[in-house]
């Protein structure tokens, strides 16, 4: 079956491949980087490889391999995916399309994946406007900066503008029902489901893979994310790294962004299958946990599975008369926008080795170790 589909048009799907020689080359979608160092092996027998040469990834494989992470998919759902995309062998190619070969028909995870960056840029877009002042409001409250929010390409759906959205995919030629399937507007209502939320992407290499978004106000179910698997926030900046923090909270790990240290995002109180592979290089995971009980339970369920590497950041319960549940309650308690990270700081320095013993704990009785 991989034989029947190129290891460079499935490649060439997400990555603008280059020739050299008998292979390809181009940027690593796992990775932001600037000089290519993604090489793309056609094999007519094997069906092809692919490998990253950057000291920051060093990961390859096959076709499948490729699929599962770029899509976030298991196995079984890669080879279901790879065996629905039709046989290079029918393709006809056709004069005026570049060397002879016909343009590849788009599937519909293509299109998924379009409306997903069309939502993306929309959304990053409608933050900066005048009617998006709650948005901006939002973040100010939360303390994230102006930069920290364009660098993250953070958005505000304010639910005013499916019109808008809708014209842009036909602009694009993009099926309004690929935007359905996806979860970006309801399939009853024709509204943006995510309308009145944050919107926080995760981005590899610079392209946008999964969607959540935050409401602005404390609702039941204030995180909303797209159909599909879970993806982590913020593994372009951590894979490699030796130390990394973990934390549920989307805006937590934004504060830890914008303080400039390696930490990622496991959405939902579960790490998705596709983080636990690049977790077990690093040599100490920081685990900070958030003083409630779906914190704690979160992070109960992810300790075990670090195999020794798990360390747990006990923060103050109050600090400058503020309660303290998490990070980002640490970085507005104070008017310094650096007080709390040199605070954060002290309390990695006290932080506790994982013992399995805690799992029978409330987080309440858990030993609190403050510098």
């Amino acid at each position: 079956m991989k034989c029947a589909h190129p290891i460079e048009e499935i490649v060439g799907q997400t990555v603008q491949l280059k020739r050299v020689g008998k292979g390809y080359i181009g940027l690593c979608p796992f990775h932001a980087e600037r000089t290519p160092s993604f090489y793309v092996y056609p094999d007519p027998l094997t069906g092809g490889s692919w490998y990253c040469f950057s000291a920051r990834c060093q990961r390859g494989g096959d076709v499948f391999t490729f699929v599962q992470m770029r899509d976030g998919l298991t196995f079984r759902q890669a080879v279901a995916y790879v065996q629905g995309l039709a046989p290079a062998a029918a393709r006809r190619p056709t004069g005026g399309h570049g060397h002879g070969q016909a343009p590849r028909q788009r599937t519909p995870a293509d299109e998924q994946r379009r409306a997903l960056q069309v939502a993306v840029d929309l959304y990053a877009r409608r933050l900066w406007q005048t009617r998006s002042y709650p948005g901006r409001r939002y973040l100010e409250q939360r303390g994230i900066t102006e930069h920290t929010a364009r660098a993250y390409r953070l958005g505000y759906c304010s639910g005013e503008d499916h019109i808008e959205f809708a014209a842009e995919l036909r602009r694009l030629h993009i099926p309004l029902q690929a935007a359905k399937d996806i979860g970006l507007i309801d399939g009853v209502t024709g509204c943006e489901r995510f309308a009145g939320r944050m919107t926080i992407p995760e981005l590899r290499g610079g392209q946008v893979r999964w969607l959540t978004g935050r409401h602005l106000q404390d609702v039941p179910d204030k995180y909303l994310n797209i159909y599909g698997p879970r993806h982590i926030l913020g593994a372009d900046t951590v894979y490699g790294a030796a130390e990394i923090i973990a934390d549920e909270g989307p805006f937590n790990w934004l504060t830890l962004c914008q303080w400039h240290l390696p930490a990622f995002a496991f959405t939902g109180g579960s790490l998705p299958e596709e983080g636990m592979q690049w977790l077990q290089a690093a040599r100490r995971i920081y685990l900070p946990f958030n003083r409630d009980q779906a914190g704690w339970s979160a992070t109960c369920r992810l300790a075990p599975h670090l195999d020794g590497h798990a360390e747990i950041i006990t923060l103050p319960s109050r600090w400058h008369d503020h309660e303290i549940n998490d990070i980002n309650d640490l970085h507005c308690a104070s008017a310094d926008p650096y007080a709390g990270y040199h605070l954060f700081r002290h309390c990695g320095q006290a932080a506790l080795p994982w013992n399995d013993a805690y799992l029978d704990l409330d987080f309440h009785d858990l030993p609190i170790v403050l510098p």
